[in-house]
């Protein structure tokens, strides 16, 4: 399974952008998991679509259950969205952004 640290990859490196993580999906399907730094209080998470359909999943498992298996996933509260949309997500060890259709995108950071 694949997965990302907040601080690393694709992500805007800056001492003060260092936990901002920043996603696009152009084709239907599931994102990589995005772990979530474990001295975080919660997760501030935008969904940003283009036309597109899609969500934002989260995780309260292990982050080793993560990095090497298949951790639970469910639903943010908001559900599927049509319509740019974002939430702070607490208690939670990694998202990650599901595409349905479209072109969506997911940015935020960890607090």
């Amino acid at each position: 399974m694949a997965y990302k640290n907040m601080s690393k990859g694709y992500l805007r490196l800056g001492a003060s952008r260092k936990n901002e993580f920043d996603e696009t999906l152009a084709a239907p399907g599931n994102g990589d998991w995005v772990l979530v730094p474990t001295k975080a209080q919660g997760v501030n998470v935008a969904f940003i679509t283009s036309g597109g359909s899609g969500k934002i999943q989260y995780t309260h498992d292990k982050i080793e259950t993560v990095k090497t298996g298949s951790p639970v996933a469910f639903d943010w509260d908001l559900g599927q969205q049509t319509e740019n949309a974002d939430d702070v997500l607490h208690n939670v060890t990694a998202i990650r952004l599901v595409n349905v259709s479209g072109t969506v995108r997911m940015v935020g950071g960890a607090v």
